[in-house]
């Protein structure tokens, strides 16, 4: 019952359908003539109301009653349209596609069979739900989705291939178009879909597309490719095209592809090329380009020709491109390492039968054939024939038949039967599987080299039976062949030295001898000298003591005249003291003499007072007397001042004798102490110069002090460096012993050669001493510095010291002193 009504459904449904079809057929037929003012009406508003009124149709008839033609000006009738035909064929889409109807708000009316099929649903599932059940939720979340509906309820169709959701989530790919259906006022009512099952050949293409965009992508990765119009412009290029050329894409579309050609490649491989793609066939070959930075690159060119099928002429050309520079130029440098191969190697290429394919002019010229003479001929006829009958002949070719290559140095049978000896390498060539498929021989004639080894080998024989008796100290085994070249040098060098080292083990002979006579000598003369050096420390010891005592004396007499000087310029102080008061002195007696000068005078006025007053009296005396007796009393006291001034005289007198007499005296002590003074003067100046020279003793006595330290110390550093010379002395005489013992070693080792051919080995020689050495004396003990002997030695007895080892006469016993030194053992 089901199926009777969504049969009954779609029946209404292909009514609607052919008067959508009816319509658009007028609609076509007016726009062809438009004088033609006839419409095409639909009963389907009609039906429709029939059908809501349960007026139900189940055969043909009800769709062909529903396709009416009307006149709208006149009601006349339009061309007759054959619904019967229409029926069929809307019948035939029911039966062969997937139908779904829907409402404006893209709900769901029904479906057929096919469709719910197609989606793996049933009517009641989809029936009122919303067509986004069947899309992808992406899609239905795009902006592309409510699009698709607006452009459906303007009227418009939609027709494609979409992509399905079916039941289950399962992927379905539909061929379909969305009709709007048409109400009588022109306005969508419902859309009809027909679809078609395209999954299977959609996943084909898909697969397919996907196949070829794997294969476009990887021959964009390793291929240059373009396109080219017939005049050989450029259309279009890929990434790699612009990465391999260092083009960009704008300098070289619209472009002719001579843009990236190389002015090396020839004009011909050009018009080859264009002749082969204007037939239609495809040209491939290797093309020398240049990049826009003038760098030259390789591509293997593949140019393909898109042929017109009607035509069968190109429309336009694909070139795919493979860069081979790199390989391009190795094998242009393997080109050029062959050709210098074949210019300094002879070569020549064999079958793996052993058969000759080719040779180069260098191995031709080797062996003395031309080519036409060996090719095609037996490996075997450049070999001896004994070889190449044994089993190491066949061993050879089946090695080279696995694959394996030998080299080694081979004795080959030139044309003639001449010997040629080369040192050849032959190497299996493998093709793609890795199996050999032919052999090529690289050779170099080393005949001449093999002659020079061999007169190689007689000559470093020979040399090493010369070396071999120098080795037994032999020296009378020169070389004696015949050699040329550097041979002949090596044997001149060989005897030339055997003869030079003859010589020289002569010489060191006697240069031994002499060295050990001469040994012996130094070691005596050590030994005495040793002696000498002992006595010269001594004396030295000895010589520190006094002149330590001397620089104590010399100090002791610098003290001295030091003390002297200063007693010296004390006494000089005091004579000049004394000069000062004895010129005092003398101007003191100076004043008492003219101080007496004039008492003296002053006397002299008395004596004359005296004389006057003499007179007086005696003239008062007379005058008394003439008085008489009044005068007696005036001549008494002129008789008292008489006698007043003979006494006054006379005093006057003897003080004047007492006054003369001491300024004699006076005078006589001035002169007395003029002297003294001047005596003074000359104590003093002698005292000066005492102080002087005392002065200059002192210095002389300072200086002396401090050269006498001086040569103190360098007596001491004399008696270091005897000791040190001691000691030297001893290394000396070690050392002269130890050389005598070497050169009488050297002398045995020396006595073992023969340099001559009536010396036998080991002979014996009697010229060198044997003689036991003395035992080398021990070296002085170095003294402590500034340390001298405690006390000084007794006149013409030095002091005892310690003498070194070997030098006391006697037992040879070491002699040590009796007293404590200063003195400790080296």
């Amino acid at each position: 019952m089901g199926s009777e009504n969504r049969t009954t459904s779609w029946w209404r449904s292909w009514t609607s359908i052919a008067c959508y079809w009816t319509t658009r057929c007028r609609m076509t037929r007016k726009r062809r003539n438009r004088k033609d003012r006839g419409e095409i009406s639909m009963d389907a508003e009609r039906s429709r109301d029939e059908d809501e009124a349960g007026v139900e149709t189940s055969d043909d008839s009800a769709m062909r009653l529903r396709i009416q033609h009307t006149n709208k000006e006149g009601g006349r009738p339009m061309d007759n349209v054959n619904v019967e035909e229409l029926v069929a064929k809307l019948k035939a889409i029911d039966q062969t596609q997937a139908v779904i109807e829907f409402n404006m708000d893209g709900t769901v009316i029904t479906a057929n069979d096919n469709f719910l099929k197609t989606l793996g649903y049933t009517l009641d599932e989809i029936k009122g739900q919303h067509h986004r059940m069947f899309c992808d939720p992406t899609y239905v979340s795009s902006p592309d989705y409510p699009a698709f509906w607006q452009k459906l309820n303007r009227g418009e169709y939609d027709a494609g291939t979409y992509q399905r959701v079916g039941k289950g989530g399962k992927e379905v790919w539909i061929q379909a178009a969305y009709y709007p259906l048409m109400n009588g006022s022109g306005k969508p009512y419902k859309v009809v879909k027909f679809a078609s099952d395209v999954t299977a050949k959609q996943t084909e293409i898909m697969h397919m597309r996907d196949e070829l965009e794997v294969r476009e992508s990887i021959m964009n990765t390793t291929s240059i490719v373009s396109e080219a119009n017939l005049k050989g412009d450029i259309m279009s290029v890929n990434e790699k095209f612009l990465q391999v050329s260092k083009y960009p894409k704008n300098e070289l579309i619209g472009y002719g592809h001579n843009t990236t050609r190389h002015p090396d490649m020839p004009k011909e491989v050009f018009k080859q090329m264009w002749a082969t793609i204007g037939r239609g066939q495809i040209f491939r070959g290797v093309v020398k380009n240049r990049a826009k930075d003038g760098n030259p690159y390789y591509v293997d060119a593949v140019i393909a020709p898109f042929v017109d099928k009607k035509t069968g002429k190109p429309r336009k050309y694909l070139g795919v491109r493979y860069d081979i520079t790199e390989q391009e130029i190795q094998r242009q440098n393997m080109q050029g390492i062959m050709d210098a191969i074949n210019k300094s190697y002879a070569t020549i290429e064999f079958k793996l039968d052993g058969t000759v394919m080719t040779a180069n002019e260098n191995f031709l010229k080797t062996l003395g054939y031309s080519l036409d003479e060996v090719k095609g001929q037996h490996h075997r006829i450049f070999c001896d024939g004994a070889y190449t009958s044994s089993p190491e002949y066949s061993a050879f070719w089946q090695k080279l038949n696995r694959g394996e290559f030998d080299a080694g140095v081979y004795r080959r049978v030139a044309k003639g039967g001449k010997e040629v000896w080369i040192q050849a390498s032959y190497n299996p060539i493998k093709d793609e599987m890795g199996r050999p498929f032919k052999v090529v021989k690289f050779a170099t004639d080393i005949t001449a080299q093999k002659h020079a080894q061999a007169q190689l080998e007689a000559c470093m024989a020979e040399a090493q039976h010369s070396l071999g008796a120098l080795a037994q100290s032999d020296l009378t085994q020169s070389m004696s062949g015949t050699y040329e070249g550097e041979l002949d040098k090596i044997k001149t060098s060989v005897n030339a030295a055997l003869t030079t080292l003859a010589n020289t083990m002569s010489t060191v002979r006697d240069a031994v001898e002499a060295v050990t006579a001469g040994s012996e000598q130094i070691t005596k003369g050590n030994e005495d000298l040793s002696q000498r050096t002992s006595e010269q420390a001594s004396a030295l010891e000895e010589t520190s003591a006094s002149m330590e005592e001397m620089t104590s004396t010399v100090k002791q007499n610098a003290d001295n005249a030091k003390q002297a000087n200063q007693l010296a310029i004390a006494a000089r102080d005091t004579a000049d003291k004394g000069g000062a008061v004895t010129k005092k002195a003398v101007d003191a007696m100076g004043e008492i003499n003219k101080s007496s000068k004039k008492i003296a005078d002053i006397i002299t006025v008395i004596d004359e007072i005296a004389f006057q007053t003499n007179l007086l009296a005696l003239n008062a005396a007379v005058e008394a007397a003439r008085a008489g007796e009044h005068g007696r009393g005036f001549a008494v006291v002129a008789a008292e001042v008489r006698n007043l001034a003979q006494r006054s005289a006379t005093a006057a007198k003897e003080i004047k004798g007492l006054i003369n007499e001491s300024i004699q005296r006076v005078t006589d002590g001035s002169e007395l102490v003029n002297q003294s003074g001047k005596t003074l003067e000359e104590i003093v100046s002698s005292v000066k110069r005492v102080t002087d020279i005392i002065a200059e003793i002192t210095a002389a006595s300072q200086e002396q002090a401090s050269g006498i330290d001086q040569v103190n110390k360098a007596i001491m550093s004399m008696d270091e460096t005897t000791q040190q010379n001691a000691a030297l002395v001893e290394e000396t005489t070690s050392a002269a012993q130890s050389m005598k013992d070497q050169a009488q070693e050297l002398m045995r080792q020396v006595e073992v050669f023969k340099i001559s051919q009536s010396e036998g080995h080991h002979a014996a020689r009697a010229s060198v001493s044997h003689a036991t050495p003395r035992p080398a004396p021990k070296p002085m003990a170095k003294p402590a510095v500034g340390k001298v002997a405690a006390k000084k030695p007794a006149v013409g007895k030095p002091a005892e010291h310690k003498q070194p080892a070997g030098v006391a006469a006697g037992n040879g016993k070491d002699r040590h002193s009796s007293s404590g030194d200063d003195f400790e053992e080296f």
